[in-house]
Order: structure tokens, then sequence, then C-alpha cells
């Protein structure tokens, strides 16, 4: 189970993965599925939205997003 402070990194990490960053090296396994599952979860509503209309959505830090 991640602790808050890992969820923060992986929130912000799936952003960035999610608009064409690279996973990080060193993740744990476990941060690293979060990553995966958190950026697959942004890009669906992205598509829903649209970029300009995502652009503009709140992101919440640390929440689990999958």
């Amino acid at each position: 189970m991640l602790n808050e402070h890992e969820r923060n990194w992986v929130t912000q990490i799936a952003l960035d993965v999610m608009r064409g960053g690279k996973m990080p090296e060193g993740l744990s396994p476990e941060m690293e599925e979060a990553v995966r599952r958190n950026a697959a979860y942004f890009r669906k509503v992205r598509d829903a939205m649209g970029e300009e209309a995502f652009s503009k959505v709140t992101i919440d830090v640390g929440y689990d997003y999958d």
C-alpha cells in the first residue's frame, strides 16, 4: 500500500506520462503499476473531454484515480 507521499508522486508522474513523458527509473513495482493505471484513466478523461477542457481540470494530488 502506498503512503501519502508516494500517492502524491504517482499522481504527478502519471500526468507527465499521460502527456508523453517517460516512466522514471527506480520506482517500486507498486508505484509503477499505480502510475500506469492513473495515466490510463487520465488519458480516457482527456480523450472524452478534449485537451482544452482537460487542461482546466483541477487534479487532486494523492488520490488513486484508477
